[in-house]
């Protein structure tokens, strides 16, 4: 079962109210309002808001939980902001000008300054190889019984060939972990595409691993990322 809290819907109407008087043309598509529009690829300008991913983690106080906005433009995302509010981490990316990381006091700083000079540190490519007996990788499992049954026994599939195998809570949080390389890789089913539309840009814009199992952005998908294309194949040989 699916947690909403308050504090979902509150951030839920700050963005979009935001983003309406900002960009009074543009489509929203939201997990948490009742207003938002059915997905169309075809939308030139759409805004996809998940406000609070990881609820159930911030309903019992484990500090795991993340923002995540991703602009896109004729069907591809080319912005992405993933924002952890227990650490104060913004993880962000114009498509084609790389993943950056800053935290919230440095974006306040800019926004304030005015400047035309991204905020940040600029995160150089992360697809340098690596031993994948070394790896930790992050699991999203779905809520329904059947399917994360199913999902648990291809995961079963990977444990000898990993150092470790977590599930945070958080998907788009789990996707900026691949991308900054705190996590190597990150195998998810059942994603909405709230879930992963930011993220997926972060981790594609880091020089990662990026495989969903429809071309399309949309719901209901399968989703392996990893710090290197050597290491995403692996994982797809040994989930299948």
């Amino acid at each position: 079962m699916d947690v909403v809290t308050e504090v979902d819907l509150t951030c839920n109407r700050i963005i979009e109210q935001i983003i309406r008087q900002t960009f009074p043309d543009d489509k929203i598509l939201s997990e948490e309002s009742q207003e938002s529009v059915l997905y169309d690829k075809n939308c030139s300008s759409v805004w996809i808001i998940d406000p609070l991913d990881g609820t159930t983690n911030f309903t019992r106080r484990i500090a795991f939980s993340s923002v995540s906005i991703g602009y896109m433009e004729n069907g591809t995302v080319t912005i992405g902001v993933v924002y952890d509010p227990h650490h104060k981490e913004f993880f962000f990316s114009i498509k084609g000008q790389g993943v950056r990381y800053a935290k919230s006091s440095e974006i306040t700083t800019w926004l304030n300054s005015k400047t035309n000079s991204m905020p940040g540190n600029l995160y150089v490519s992360m697809s340098k190889e690596f031993d994948s007996r070394t790896a930790i990788i992050a699991l999203g499992i779905p809520s329904d019984p059947e399917k994360s049954a199913v999902a648990l026994s291809k995961t079963l599939k990977l444990i000898p060939y990993v150092k470790g195998i977590r599930d945070f809570g958080s998907s788009a949080l789990h996707l900026a972990y691949v991308a900054a390389g705190r996590l190597d890789a990150y195998v998810a089913y059942g994603q909405f595409v709230w879930d992963y539309s930011a993220g997926l840009l972060l981790v594609q814009e880091a020089g990662g691993f990026v495989k969903i199992s429809d071309s399309e952005y949309a719901d209901d998908q399968d989703i392996i990322v990893s710090r290197t294309h050597t290491f995403g194949n692996e994982l797809i040989t040994h989930i299948s």
